[in-house]
């Protein structure tokens, strides 16, 4: 099983996400829904592919994936070792331009 390592960028967005749920929905929603977020995470290390292929889904060339995870889109790519979560942009993010500079 590889190990699931996360970027500083992920986690920097993931505190944010966590104060914005705080306020706007209160403390246990927070937790719920990180909760839900890193089950799916998770679930990686039992099928590294659950994702789906940047390459394939938008003709971007790289070694991207990316899954769906209450309201985000978790971007991740694998090696022989480990699963790296690059980063996290809620569904109402222009993602495209945000980590590809593509216009969306």
């Amino acid at each position: 099983m590889k190990t699931i390592v996360y970027t500083d960028e992920f986690l920097r967005k993931i505190e944010i996400l966590k104060l914005r749920l705080v306020s706007e929905f209160g403390e246990r929603t927070e937790k719920k829904k990180m909760k839900e977020i890193y089950n799916v995470i998770n679930l990686l290390s039992l099928n590294e592919y659950l994702g789906l292929s940047v390459r394939d889904i938008f003709g971007i060339d790289c070694d991207f994936y990316y899954i769906y995870a209450v309201h985000n889109y978790v971007f991740y790519s694998i090696s022989e070792t480990m699963i790296k979560v690059l980063n996290i942009f809620d569904e109402r993010e222009d993602f495209m331009m945000k980590m590809f500079g593509i216009k969306s």
